[in-house]
């Protein structure tokens, strides 16, 4: 369905008129991010709060997700408008099965 809404022109990296997130923050699954990639969106489009698709996977604790999109090249050090970073809302409780999607050398950097 959704690859079928994408060839027909649907606005992918943009959320919806009045709304937060774009698809690429709501994909809950691995297939579905890739889809969404495959089609050109980019992997750090933001949010309304300035949030990438990174962090909210860590914001939500999605590991594998988190995992998919840094292992495609999301950045880590992009802070929101609050000044965070996905490394910064690791500590969070529901994020802290993303800990083990970084690097030690990613927390340098975070």
């Amino acid at each position: 369905m959704l690859r079928l809404l994408i060839e027909r022109g649907a606005e992918i990296e943009k959320a919806p008129v009045g709304g937060m997130y774009s698809p690429l923050h709501h994909a809950q699954k691995v297939e579905i991010v890739q889809l969404i990639l495959e089609m050109g969106v980019n992997i750090n489009v933001r949010n309304h709060n300035g949030q990438t698709p990174a962090t909210f996977a860590v914001r939500m604790g999605n590991a594998p997700v988190l995992a998919f999109l840094l292992d495609h090249g999301a950045g880590i050090s992009i802070e929101d408008n609050s000044g965070r970073t996905p490394l910064k809302y690791v500590n969070r409780l529901v994020a802290r099965p993303c800990l083990g999607c970084f690097s030690k050398g990613d927390f340098a950097r975070g």
